[in-house]
């Protein structure tokens, strides 16, 4: 009633429950992808409106990921982000973020096979 989306509402497991027959959209998970400046790759907290978008999600129980472009070769990347002081790229933040909220995970086979599987499952 308030504007707000579902997912930000403190519901009980009861209330949740009785709820997920509707499929309301506002009850899904959401990540924010916030694309700064090369500059502002170490410290993407000090632009107004990264952190805007960071308190926007955290009030909506979201998750924010800072991505770069990608438009380097892939040799030049890890050089570059080293340079930045940045460990890991956008685009690996945003799938391991993605992967997180969507509870998966990825399983290695001995033939070197990955598997997608959700978080929890025992392997056959």
């Amino acid at each position: 009633m308030d504007g707000k989306p579902a997912r930000s509402v403190a519901l009980t497991n009861f209330e949740k429950e009785s709820i997920q027959h509707l499929c309301l959209l506002t009850m899904k998970p959401v990540i924010y992808v916030a694309n700064v400046a090369e500059s502002g790759l170490a410290t993407p907290e000090s632009n107004l409106h990264v952190k805007n978008i960071m308190e926007l999600a955290s009030q909506l129980q979201s998750s924010v990921v800072e991505s770069e472009l990608t438009e380097l070769p892939t040799e030049e990347r890890a050089e570059f982000l080293t340079s930045l002081g940045v460990d890991e790229s956008g685009l690996g933040n945003l799938i391991r973020a993605t992967y997180n909220l969507l509870g998966l995970r990825t399983y290695f086979t001995f033939e070197i096979k990955a598997w997608t599987i959700h978080a929890g499952m025992t392997t056959p």
